[in-house]
């Protein structure tokens, strides 16, 4: 894939804002945005993540109908699913800009509580994405990465092909607040095996080396510029109570504006807190 490597933080605040103004003004494809909070990670659902393998498209979907009525009960949310042979013959007509079939909605809903989906989520803002890479850096991370993928081709439909193929999905939901407050798309990725349907990988060596390699790029920036982005994300009101709206991401917002207060002030004052815990942060 096509990378950018970024030395500060403004300068990928200047590159985007400068892409943005002429999108603005242009007729352009779409464009989706992934953070990821390790630059060395893969572009992977949480599904492969998890299970460390591609399930086939039935397999999954047993399993997400079953436990559709403890989701149900416990929700006080309602969806209206397809068999599974319906929803399978439903993936042969997916393709680019067209809406997803009805479970997809119940499916990135599932994504963003957690539960281990073949859906990989990106976001139409590259401030919310990068937002989210830098929300959790990894430990040991010298550097996080921000996506962008731009749908400027459509991807034959799966039936036609044995390659793998991603395709977006769109799955507007009234259920999903999360879904608007994260301006959320997402995509799948497929294969076609001797007529059966899986989940493939993103990285696959033949979808990376095909037509669609100059429509992604990868941004990489500094692990080190955090604490200088998620203050100015804070600044434009993204951060975690902005995008989730739970009172656990009140509180990790609260806590993360006093610990860049106290950072500042260890930075310009290094004697600002002389108990030895604030001195470690």
């Amino acid at each position: 894939m096509h990378i950018v490597e970024y030395s500060t933080w403004s300068d990928f605040v200047s590159t985007t804002e400068t892409s943005l103004n002429r999108e603005s003004q242009e007729i352009v494809y779409p464009k989706y945005y992934r953070g990821q909070s390790d630059a060395t990670w893969p572009l992977k659902t949480s599904l492969e993540r998890y299970t460390g393998v591609n399930l086939s498209v039935g397999s999954y979907y047993k399993i997400i109908e079953e436990i559709q009525p403890m989701i149900e009960t416990f929700t006080n949310n309602k969806w209206g699913l397809p068999t599974r042979e319906d929803f399978i013959i439903s993936l042969a007509s997916i393709g680019s800009y067209s809406d997803a079939p009805v479970p997809f909605h119940y499916i990135a809903y599932l994504r963003h509580f957690g539960f281990p989906s073949p859906l990989l989520d990106w976001t139409y803002s590259p401030f919310v994405a990068a937002y989210f890479a830098f929300r959790n850096v990894a430990s040991n991370a010298d550097s996080v990465a921000i996506y962008h993928y731009m749908e400027a081709w459509e991807a034959p439909k799966i039936i036609s092909t044995e390659k793998p193929q991603i395709y977006p999905v769109y799955a507007h939901s009234r259920n999903n607040k999360r879904h608007y407050l994260q301006q959320s798309v997402y995509t799948i990725c497929l294969r076609n095996k001797n007529g059966k349907i899986y989940f493939a990988n993103y990285e696959d060596p033949i979808l990376i080396e095909g037509d669609n390699e100059a429509y992604i790029t990868k941004c990489i920036l500094p692990a080190s510029e955090r604490a200088t982005a998620l203050h100015s994300l804070d600044a434009h009101n993204i951060n975690a109570y902005s995008l989730f709206g739970s009172e656990e991401s009140l509180l990790e917002t609260t806590f993360l504006r006093k610990y860049i207060q106290v950072q500042r002030s260890l930075k310009n004052n290094p004697h600002a807190y002389k108990d030895d815990e604030a001195s470690a942060w």
